[in-house]
């Protein structure tokens, strides 16, 4: 497997109530958070972690010269490339948490049924140690899993 020297963030980030599905955050018309990278420094709440080894450059404003944000102004996303493995050399394992957000918890009040009681795994409590658990792994209180937006290998 190649190494993945470079890893860009979403141009802007809007989490809704997307995580109930797209059509009840319309109807819903509610906006949890939305944070549109404008200035990366001044982020309030978010954690950036550093696991790189060696530790590099840790996560900066958007470079519109190597390719403009989705919305906002063209240098409107947060990014972070191969130097945050100090001098480009080692393994890039950096990260852009969210500040806490109970956005699961509250999608699952309307999966009432599909809840269990303790010590069930879909527990609510199950899942508030789960996000616990992760967060531990990188040094916050809690974390979901999520998925890359883009990942950008070279040869």
């Amino acid at each position: 497997m190649k190494p993945v020297n470079t890893l860009f963030a979403t141009a802007a980030l809007t989490l809704s109530l997307a995580a109930l599905g797209a059509t009840a955050a319309r109807a819903a018309g509610v906006e949890v958070l939305n944070e549109g990278f404008d200035n990366v420094g001044a982020l309030s709440g978010w954690a950036l972690v550093n696991n790189s080894i060696p530790v590099g450059n840790a996560w900066f404003q958007g470079n519109p010269d190597i390719f403009p944000a989705q919305a906002g102004a063209p240098d409107a996303y947060a990014a972070v490339d191969f130097l945050s493995a100090a001098n480009g050399g080692g393994n890039v394992d950096n990260w852009l948490i969210t500040p806490v957000l109970d956005l699961k918890l509250e999608a699952l009040e309307l999966y009432q049924f599909d809840m269990r009681p303790e010590p069930h795994a879909r527990s609510i409590r199950a899942l508030e140690n789960l996000a616990r658990a992760r967060g531990a792994t990188v040094g916050v209180e809690a974390a979901e899993a999520f998925a890359a937006l883009r990942i950008v290998q070279r040869a």
